[in-house]
């Protein structure tokens, strides 16, 4: 079993970190031939401080083409912003809160249009709470839930709040039942096809004192209520995440002595139950500060920059211009006489993934990874 570098990707026009990244797919969206990456905003300063703010922030709208690996400049964001949160309704994308370059929380909420690539300034004056660091998902409706985050003073929450837009796009703001735990720099995934929603690590905090999370907790959209999950293996913060092949994945992140990430590990909504990938699969390099975003048609999940740590200067961050990709395939039967190493290597990361190996076929999860590699 191993895995093994893939042709280049193309890079980001400018290195990013805290940037938005979604999955814009030809089966929701009239007018797109195939998925489309969106790559919103972010810090694209060449540094940033490990405790400070940014010294500047992208409004940049960018679509990635992962079939042409290419990206297209569209139309900028009304609002420079970074470690906001955004949500797709549709043909619709909603940006919510987030910081600018002072460090200042922004109330603004943008959408963008996925068939005409214009953006638009909506009505907020019903807004009841900004956040930064928080995380979104939508409903079958189009009802836009918000977890959590930080406040103006980096106080994490436990605040859900309900978003419902009307078509003369007036927006309304609610609050429904909170987390269980105080969340920022965490992130939810929905479970498609059902009201299911897991937010997963972040960091918490009590009297200043800032704690990594492993635990997972779930929220039903339809009762409104919170259950606790099985927790992850690596407590983590800062981290991407992203639904493969029914398995929510989580990549790098954030560890409890703030530095970046190479762990990868996955979540069975099934058997509520966390395998870590183990070094056989860890990214190249470790990594926070990124965004990610998954491609279905073939289980792809893309990273997009991020920020890493500077050899030079421990106080600081460099960020980064990559662009990274890992998908899981299916391989046939070995046809060859192999090592007897090489087939229980095999057999053990199909196991580990959560899948038996048959007599005609065995389940490999293969990390490809596609670095630029300058």
């Amino acid at each position: 079993m191993s895995w093994e570098w893939s042709q280049d990707a193309e890079q980001l026009p400018v290195q990013a970190s805290d940037s938005l990244c979604l999955t814009m797919d030809s089966s929701v969206v009239d007018g797109l031939d195939q998925t489309e990456l969106l790559v919103l905003g972010g810090c694209d300063a060449e540094f940033q401080e490990v405790a400070g703010d940014c010294s500047s922030i992208s409004s940049s709208t960018r679509t990635y083409d992962p079939f042409l690996d290419e990206f297209i400049e569209n139309q900028e964001m009304p609002t420079e912003r970074f470690r906001a949160a955004a949500v797709n309704v549709s043909e619709h994308v909603y940006l919510f809160g987030g910081r600018d370059a002072a460090g200042n929380l922004t109330c603004n909420v943008d959408r963008y249009s996925v068939l005409t690539g214009e953006w638009t300034q909506l009505d907020v004056s019903q807004a009841t709470d900004c956040f930064s660091d928080h995380s979104g998902v939508a409903s079958d409706d189009g009802t836009i839930y918000l977890f959590g985050g930080y406040d103006q003073d980096y106080v994490a929450q436990t605040t859900v709040v309900k978003v419902e837009v009307s078509s003369d796009d007036t927006m309304t703001f609610s609050t429904t039942e909170a987390m269980t735990i105080k969340r920022g720099d965490h992130s939810c995934i929905r479970l498609p096809a059902t009201t299911e929603v897991f937010c997963i690590g972040g960091f918490t905090e009590e009297n200043w004192e800032y704690t990594i999370l492993s635990s997972v907790e779930r929220f039903d959209m339809e009762t409104e209520q919170w259950e606790s999950k099985a927790s992850m293996v690596i407590p983590r913060a800062d981290f991407g995440a992203g639904l493969v092949n029914g398995r929510i994945t989580v990549v790098g992140g954030e560890n409890d002595e703030r530095q970046p990430m190479d762990d990868v590990e996955w979540y069975d909504p099934s058997t509520d139950c966390w395998t870590d990938s183990g070094e056989l699969f860890d990214l190249p390099y470790k990594r926070l500060r990124y965004c990610a975003a998954t491609v279905e048609t073939d289980g792809r999940i893309f990273i997009f920059g991020g920020q890493a740590v500077d050899e030079t200067d421990s106080e600081v961050y460099s960020i980064e211009d990559t662009v990274n990709w890992y998908q899981e395939v299916l391989v046939d039967t070995l046809s060859t006489s192999a090592a007897s190493s090489s087939r229980f290597m095999t057999t053990t990361a199909a196991a580990a993934a959560g899948f038996a190996p048959a007599a005609a076929a065995v389940v490999v999860t293969t990390l490809v990874v596609a670095l630029r590699l300058g």
